[in-house]
Protein backbone atom coordinates (compact mmCIF):
# COMPACT_ATOMS: atom_id res chain seq x y z
CA UNK A 1 0.00 0.00 0.00
CA UNK A 2 1.17 3.30 -0.96
CA UNK A 3 1.17 6.34 1.38
CA UNK A 4 -1.03 8.40 -1.05
CA UNK A 5 -3.54 5.48 -0.20
CA UNK A 6 -3.82 6.52 3.36
CA UNK A 7 -4.24 10.58 3.26
CA UNK A 8 -4.36 13.12 0.88
CA UNK A 9 -1.53 14.44 -0.41
CA UNK A 10 -2.59 17.66 -1.62
CA UNK A 11 -2.02 21.11 -0.34
CA UNK A 12 -2.93 24.51 -2.39
CA UNK A 13 -0.52 27.01 -2.34
CA UNK A 14 -1.34 31.13 -2.73
CA UNK A 15 1.62 33.32 -3.08
CA UNK A 16 0.78 36.79 -0.99
CA UNK A 17 4.26 38.18 -1.57
CA UNK A 18 6.62 37.90 -4.55
CA UNK A 19 7.94 34.83 -3.50
CA UNK A 20 8.93 30.86 -5.84
CA UNK A 21 6.51 28.62 -5.28
CA UNK A 22 7.38 25.49 -3.15
CA UNK A 23 9.40 22.70 -5.39
CA UNK A 24 11.76 19.90 -5.26
CA UNK A 25 15.34 19.74 -6.24
CA UNK A 26 14.70 15.61 -7.02
CA UNK A 27 12.10 13.91 -7.68
CA UNK A 28 12.40 11.22 -4.48
CA UNK A 29 12.93 14.88 -2.27
CA UNK A 30 11.12 14.09 1.24
CA UNK A 31 10.26 18.16 1.25
CA UNK A 32 9.72 21.09 -0.99
CA UNK A 33 11.88 23.57 -0.30
CA UNK A 34 10.48 27.06 0.70
CA UNK A 35 12.00 30.33 -0.43
CA UNK A 36 12.78 33.96 1.29
CA UNK A 37 10.58 36.14 -0.94
CA UNK A 38 12.18 38.37 -3.32
CA UNK A 39 13.44 41.43 -2.29
CA UNK A 40 10.52 44.02 -2.70
CA UNK A 41 9.99 47.19 -0.81
CA UNK A 42 6.88 45.86 1.11
CA UNK A 43 8.72 42.49 1.80
CA UNK A 44 11.72 44.48 3.33
CA UNK A 45 9.59 46.73 5.61
CA UNK A 46 7.57 44.10 6.64
CA UNK A 47 10.83 41.96 7.92
CA UNK A 48 12.72 45.19 9.12
CA UNK A 49 9.08 45.45 11.25
CA UNK A 50 8.73 41.80 12.39
CA UNK A 51 12.48 42.11 13.86
CA UNK A 52 12.72 45.28 14.65
CA UNK A 53 14.80 44.57 18.23
CA UNK A 54 17.32 41.97 16.88
CA UNK A 55 20.40 42.22 15.47
CA UNK A 56 20.32 42.01 11.79
CA UNK A 57 21.61 44.20 9.13
CA UNK A 58 19.69 44.26 5.75
CA UNK A 59 21.99 45.35 2.47
CA UNK A 60 21.55 45.18 -1.74
CA UNK A 61 23.58 43.18 -2.88
CA UNK A 62 24.89 42.55 -6.87
CA UNK A 63 21.46 40.95 -8.13
CA UNK A 64 18.56 43.05 -7.35
CA UNK A 65 17.70 41.37 -4.19
CA UNK A 66 18.93 42.19 -0.64
CA UNK A 67 21.42 40.33 1.64
CA UNK A 68 19.98 39.69 5.54
CA UNK A 69 22.79 39.34 8.07
CA UNK A 70 21.78 37.50 10.89
CA UNK A 71 23.98 38.07 14.09
CA UNK A 72 25.28 35.95 16.17
CA UNK A 73 22.95 33.46 18.49
CA UNK A 74 20.12 35.85 16.92
CA UNK A 75 16.81 34.68 15.87
CA UNK A 76 14.50 36.01 12.69
CA UNK A 77 11.30 35.80 12.04
CA UNK A 78 11.02 36.01 8.14
CA UNK A 79 6.92 36.27 6.57
CA UNK A 80 6.95 33.36 3.61
CA UNK A 81 4.62 35.26 1.20
CA UNK A 82 3.04 31.92 1.77
CA UNK A 83 -0.76 30.68 2.71
CA UNK A 84 -1.33 27.05 2.49
CA UNK A 85 -4.67 25.27 2.40
CA UNK A 86 -4.12 21.29 3.39
CA UNK A 87 -6.78 18.97 2.00
CA UNK A 88 -6.34 16.32 4.22
CA UNK A 89 -7.21 17.48 7.71
CA UNK A 90 -5.66 14.56 9.46
CA UNK A 91 -2.20 15.62 8.50
CA UNK A 92 0.01 18.99 8.90
CA UNK A 93 2.88 20.72 7.54
CA UNK A 94 6.32 20.23 9.38
CA UNK A 95 9.27 22.11 8.46
CA UNK A 96 12.84 20.80 8.53
CA UNK A 97 15.90 22.17 8.19
CA UNK A 98 17.81 22.05 4.90
CA UNK A 99 21.21 20.40 5.92
CA UNK A 100 23.46 23.04 3.60
CA UNK A 101 21.78 25.61 5.16
CA UNK A 102 21.80 23.78 8.82
CA UNK A 103 25.44 22.76 8.44
CA UNK A 104 27.45 25.42 6.32
CA UNK A 105 25.98 28.30 7.89
CA UNK A 106 24.89 27.08 10.96
CA UNK A 107 20.88 28.53 10.71
CA UNK A 108 18.79 26.61 12.44
CA UNK A 109 14.80 26.41 11.47
CA UNK A 110 12.71 26.28 15.01
CA UNK A 111 10.41 24.03 15.51
CA UNK A 112 7.16 24.42 13.65
CA UNK A 113 4.03 23.47 12.47
CA UNK A 114 1.46 24.59 9.69
CA UNK A 115 -1.93 23.07 11.00
CA UNK A 116 -4.21 21.82 8.44
CA UNK A 117 -7.34 24.81 9.65
CA UNK A 118 -4.47 27.86 9.68
CA UNK A 119 -5.20 30.08 7.17
CA UNK A 120 -2.72 33.35 7.33
CA UNK A 121 0.64 33.86 5.75
CA UNK A 122 3.43 31.22 7.08
CA UNK A 123 6.20 32.58 8.62
CA UNK A 124 9.87 31.18 8.91
CA UNK A 125 11.44 31.37 12.18
CA UNK A 126 15.65 30.41 11.90
CA UNK A 127 18.34 30.91 15.00
CA UNK A 128 22.06 31.20 13.99
CA UNK A 129 23.64 28.93 16.01
CA UNK A 130 27.08 30.26 15.37
CA UNK A 131 29.60 32.81 16.67
CA UNK A 132 29.31 34.78 13.73
CA UNK A 133 27.37 36.86 11.79
CA UNK A 134 25.50 34.61 8.80
CA UNK A 135 24.10 35.94 5.10
CA UNK A 136 21.45 35.06 3.84
CA UNK A 137 19.52 36.37 0.26
CA UNK A 138 15.77 37.48 -0.87
CA UNK A 139 15.03 34.60 -3.63
CA UNK A 140 17.10 31.86 -2.01
CA UNK A 141 15.85 28.15 -0.39
CA UNK A 142 15.91 28.36 3.18
CA UNK A 143 14.08 25.55 4.43
CA UNK A 144 12.00 22.43 3.35
CA UNK A 145 8.14 21.19 4.28
CA UNK A 146 7.04 17.83 4.67
CA UNK A 147 3.29 16.60 4.96
CA UNK A 148 2.96 14.40 7.71
CA UNK A 149 0.13 12.55 9.63
CA UNK A 150 -1.03 13.55 12.92
CA UNK A 151 -1.84 11.22 15.46
CA UNK A 152 -5.15 12.60 17.58
CA UNK A 153 -3.74 12.14 20.96
CA UNK A 154 -6.66 11.55 23.94
CA UNK A 155 -4.77 13.28 27.04
CA UNK A 156 -6.00 11.11 30.77
CA UNK A 157 -5.30 13.04 34.03
CA UNK A 158 -3.96 10.48 36.35
CA UNK A 159 -3.65 10.98 40.02
CA UNK A 160 -0.45 10.52 41.80
CA UNK A 161 -1.36 7.08 43.18
CA UNK A 162 -2.87 5.85 39.68
CA UNK A 163 0.52 7.07 38.01
CA UNK A 164 2.42 5.21 40.53
CA UNK A 165 0.55 1.95 40.19
CA UNK A 166 1.70 1.90 36.64
CA UNK A 167 3.50 -0.67 35.20
CA UNK A 168 7.67 -0.29 35.99
CA UNK A 169 10.10 0.01 33.11
CA UNK A 170 13.37 -0.44 32.45
CA UNK A 171 14.21 3.47 32.37
CA UNK A 172 11.79 4.68 35.01
CA UNK A 173 12.45 8.25 36.18
CA UNK A 174 16.21 8.77 34.26
CA UNK A 175 16.69 11.15 31.57
CA UNK A 176 18.93 13.49 30.49
CA UNK A 177 21.77 11.67 29.65
CA UNK A 178 21.28 8.75 31.94
CA UNK A 179 21.29 6.18 28.92
CA UNK A 180 25.06 7.29 28.70
CA UNK A 181 27.19 8.03 25.46
CA UNK A 182 28.84 4.65 24.50
CA UNK A 183 26.59 2.29 24.86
Amino acid sequence: MRITELFDPTVDFVRVRDVKMPSRANANDAGYDWFIPNGLDEFKEDLIKENADRRIMYGPSEDGQFDITIGPHERIKIPSGLRVNIHDKDTYIGIDNKSGIANNKGLLYTSDVIDADYRGECNLCLVNTSDDWVTVRTGQKILQAIQRPKIPTVYNELTLEEFEKLEATDRGTGGFGSSGLTS
